[in-house]
């Protein structure tokens, strides 16, 4: 039902520039791997341990569910809001999402990174940069034209400080993100707090695209953390949104349309898989995460800059779950 929207191109070719395999690469996750990434700890260590996530006991009489919607058993997607409003080039990623789309047992799970985290960027050596905040590893990848720019940068980036990998990334600037509210008739989001300044009043309201991205690019009187929180907000107002029947729909056709408009490495059939995946999983099957305060420790440099530093082993251990579908 889904793919009829696409039919006539190839649907499995990557509509971008694909994740380039770095030497320390793991493109698909397993247990094993990062844990043993974590220190002074060896998924190997207690042969008494019980089985683990990826490696369930047998049971008689049972079977291990079979993909939905065509999809893989599970996909890693790598989320980016750039910051500007042209291209994909010079923005930073003002917005970084990492979703598990899980289609063996149809959920969502979201995990957020504070735009703020300061972290080590591989690969800039050459240009005197050693350590950054993680929104510049998409924007030096993009500038200095390295292996697969500015999405493989930042996942890189990702893996290396977190042992966070990707299979997949997709990446919308700010007038993107406007055309797709509207295109779907706009979203209903409840607000807790207003910002009349910015048009914002709260309560339950009707956001256009503007209204949309004005709310989600807040980030002063509070901090990083509730701008995560009101993105989420949008984000899960979408998601009502696009399962309206009128919607859901127009929703292949819509999609459609803005193919030449995102930075993705995803085919048409992984998109018309994730259409299709969004109409099947129940709203208490989405779960959403971010990287919490306590798990960094703010600091401001000598420039008066504001940063934070991640407590690494604190991450390491939350993605961990998260890539294990371990999160409460």
């Amino acid at each position: 039902m889904w793919a009829q929207g696409f039919v006539g191109g190839e649907m499995d070719r990557p509509l971008g520039p694909t994740l380039i395999s770095f030497p320390t690469w793991t493109p698909r996750h397993t247990t094993e791997t990062i844990v043993e990434s974590l220190p002074g700890m060896n998924a190997t260590d207690d042969t008494n341990a019980p089985n683990q996530p990826n490696t369930p006991a047998l049971v008689a009489g049972t079977s291990t569910p079979q993909p939905v919607c065509g999809g893989p058993e599970r996909m890693i997607l790598l989320a980016v809001g750039a910051d500007n409003f042209e291209g994909y080039y010079r923005g930073l990623a003002d917005v970084i999402r990492v979703f598990r789309l899980d289609f063996q047992e149809p959920s969502i799970t979201i995990l957020a990174f504070p735009r703020d985290l300061w972290v080590s960027i591989p690969g800039l050596e050459e240009y005197n940069i050693t350590a950054k905040r993680i929104n510049t590893a998409y924007f030096y990848g993009n500038l200095y034209r390295l292996p697969g720019g500015g999405p493989t940068l930042l996942a890189q980036t990702l893996f290396d400080n977190f042992g966070l990998p990707s299979d997949h990334y997709l990446a919308m600037n700010m007038s993107v993100f406007v055309d797709v509210i509207d295109a779907v008739g706009g979203v209903d989001v409840d607000v807790p707090q207003g910002f009349p300044e910015y048009g914002i009043r709260p309560g339950m309201q009707h956001m256009t695209g503007e209204v949309a991205l004005n709310y989600a690019h807040i980030r002063l009187p509070d901090h990083d953390w509730y701008r995560i929180d009101r993105q989420t907000l949008i984000l899960k107002a979408f998601r009502e949104k696009i399962l309206e029947p009128e919607v859901i729909r127009a929703l292949p056709e819509i999609a459609y349309s803005f193919l030449d408009k995102l930075l993705t490495d995803l085919s048409k059939a992984d998109i018309a898989s994730m259409i299709c995946l969004i109409t099947k999983v129940d709203r208490e099957n989405i779960s959403t995460y971010k990287i919490e305060p306590e798990m960094v420790t703010p600091m401001i440099t000598n420039l008066g800059a504001w940063i934070a530093m991640p407590h690494e082993d604190e991450i390491r251990g939350l993605v961990v779950e998260f890539l294990d579908g371990n999160l409460p």
